[in-house]
């Protein structure tokens, strides 16, 4: 579980990293590690006994997973700035849509759907209550 919590927030740092998605930036890369990890998951998981004998879901990892991961980061932190905002952070409206673009290309590079993938942050609310 170290190295899962220890990935994931790899992943966060290299996504919020000024060079994310420039060819000196490390996100690219991490994401399709990660996207591979899931994958990989996806396929030898369901073989394994014990996992099919807990659970009732054929594939582990799904996109559900993902948003769940991505609303406990990218919709938690936008909950703080709007909280940080209403204290006097200064954060524009172009800047708010960034951060949500920035989190709708991760989401797209680890394969989510995109009928899943939130188009505004009122959405990502709507979205994360279930």
């Amino acid at each position: 579980m170290k190295s899962r919590a220890a990935k994931t927030f790899t992943y966060g740092y290299d996504l919020s990293a000024p060079d994310a998605f420039k060819a000196t930036g490390s996100f690219v890369v991490t994401s399709h590690k990660t996207r591979l990890t899931h994958a990989a998951v996806r396929h030898l998981l369901p073989q394994s006994a014990p996992w099919r004998g807990v659970t009732d879901h054929p594939i582990p990892i799904s996109n559900g997973d993902i948003l769940i991961t991505f609303h406990s980061l990218g919709t938690y932190v936008h909950r703080k700035l709007l909280d940080w905002r209403r204290r006097g952070l200064r954060m524009s409206a172009a800047e708010e849509e960034a951060y949500l673009h920035m989190w709708q290309v991760a989401l797209h590079l680890l394969g989510v759907r995109d009928e899943f993938i939130p188009n505004s942050w009122a959405a990502a609310e709507e979205q994360s209550r279930y």
